[in-house]
């Protein structure tokens, strides 16, 4: 007897000039938003000294309030949910330097061809822009409106982020301690001999210049002395800057680097919200202060809607949302900038590829989140929640402050104080599944 055919497990396939891509989609549960304000409100109250829920019948026009494109005003509208590949991807030598055009995704997630969705969240970046790991905060509605951040984790020289210690025997082809630590004391003490003597030859030279030059009067003495005191000042802050560069492999002394990222495509892990843009729908509008529980805002409401009558097994609430942070600080991580291959069921080593940096207060978080995983058996891989933010001053649009990331809890619970709004997500869409599709490569 003939063995039967295994039934495909992708639905959708979407073919550009690019590439093709497989997804899965399934229908979220969306209840009337009222019927959900007293989960909401005590799961909050459970977390946070200061609760405040209401529901806005329809949502208010939020460009300032989260940085929104200019051509869209809300968060609503054919509403989705979009996870692509993921962390068996990230940590996979032969699929982490791969990127996905959003505009592909958003075919993929049912989005018509030609169409302008607003799409935001968390991503990878594509390794093609610039050949390192960290984080994508994606804001962006079509091609020409793209309010999307790039964080990196750089050293203080402004140089890609050096790999932890721990993560030596997990990364491939790399040079032990000793060698690595060899060529850096001797590149430091090459680079130091003539930071020094070039700094003498200036020192030098400025003392022939001032005598030679005629006896100042008076009241032009101290004027010369500030001027040759600010010449041995750049020097001096030229030769501290150049022996930064030198500092100890895996220096934990590191800096957080945010930039505008326009490209349209982005690396191989990434949650979205997927949506029209407009306004015309109703919204949940939440602010909280003064987190007492255990619980950070998208953990609380995400526990919270669990709660709600109908949610369980195959039937989930998906959100998606715009969160701002108005008070206090935050904690958010950035990959580190080098590429490593390893286990990504090995949560050690994969904390070990992340800098933690406390930022705020103003910051625009763009959030998605699952009540749970809504596939048979968690069959495709879904993710509950993901969560990033960037630096985002309503009343300083155009000030750029390097602080972004990953969202994982506030860092300063008396201070902290949340506002955001929510919407729920009709459908959701697994694009390209990594944990399948590296399973069945290994068949």
């Amino acid at each position: 007897m003939a063995a039967p055919k295994r039934r495909k497990r992708y639905s959708i396939v979407v073919t550009s000039d690019t590439r093709k891509l497989n997804a899965n989609h399934l229908a979220l549960y969306t209840p009337d938003l009222k019927q959900v304000v007293n989960e909401v409100t005590a799961g909050l109250q459970a977390n946070f000294a200061d609760v405040h829920v209401e529901i806005h019948d329809k949502c208010p026009k939020l460009n300032a309030f989260g940085n929104l494109p200019t051509e869209v005003h809300g968060i609503c509208g054919n509403t989705r949910i979009a996870e692509v590949g993921g962390a068996p991807y990230l940590f996979s030598a032969n699929h982490q330097k791969q990127s996905f055009s959003v505009t592909d995704i958003c075919r993929a997630a049912g989005v018509q061809k030609g169409g302008q969705p607003l799409v935001f969240g968390a991503a990878t970046p594509d390794p093609s822009v610039e050949n390192k790991n960290g984080a994508v905060v994606v804001n962006l509605h079509g091609v020409l409106n793209n309010h999307s951040r790039l964080c990196v984790v750089s050293d203080k020289s402004g140089d890609a982020s050096p790999l932890p210690m721990e993560l030596e025997s997990a990364k491939v082809s790399y040079k032990s301690d000793e060698d690595v630590a060899d060529e850096q004391r001797k590149k430091r003490k090459s680079l130091e001999e003539e930071t020094l003597k070039q700094t003498l030859q200036q020192l030098e030279e400025q003392k022939q210049q001032e005598q030679q030059q005629q006896q100042p009067q008076d009241n032009d003495v101290s004027l010369v002395t500030q001027q040759y005191t600010a010449k041995i000042s750049d020097v001096a802050r030229t030769y501290s800057s150049v022996t930064a560069l030198m500092r100890t492999p895996w220096d934990k002394d590191v800096s957080l680097v945010t930039q505008q990222y326009t490209a349209q495509d982005i690396g191989c892990s990434a949650n979205l919200f997927i949506c029209d843009g407009t306004n015309e729908d109703a919204v949940l509008y939440v602010k909280v202060s003064k987190r007492t529980g255990a619980l950070s805002i998208v953990e609380a409401l995400r526990t919270a809607l669990k709660n709600v009558k109908g949610v369980g097994k195959t039937t989930q609430i998906g959100v998606g949302g715009i969160i701002r942070v108005n008070k206090g600080k935050v904690k958010a991580y950035v990959s580190n900038a080098d590429y490593v291959e390893l286990d990504h069921n090995n949560q050690a080593a994969v904390d070990d590829t992340r800098q933690m940096f406390e930022i705020g207060p103003k910051l625009v978080i763009y959030t998605t989140f699952l009540t749970d995983d809504p596939s048979e058996n968690n069959k495709y891989h879904l993710a509950l929640q993901s969560a990033a933010c960037y630096h985002w001053d309503e009343e300083k649009p155009h000030v750029r402050v390097d602080e972004g990331g990953v969202f994982v809890e506030s860092a300063t619970d008396d201070e902290i104080e949340y506002e955001a709004y929510f919407t729920l997500a009709k459908y959701v869409y697994r694009v390209e599944d990594a944990f399948y599709n590296l399973a069945m490569e290994k068949k």
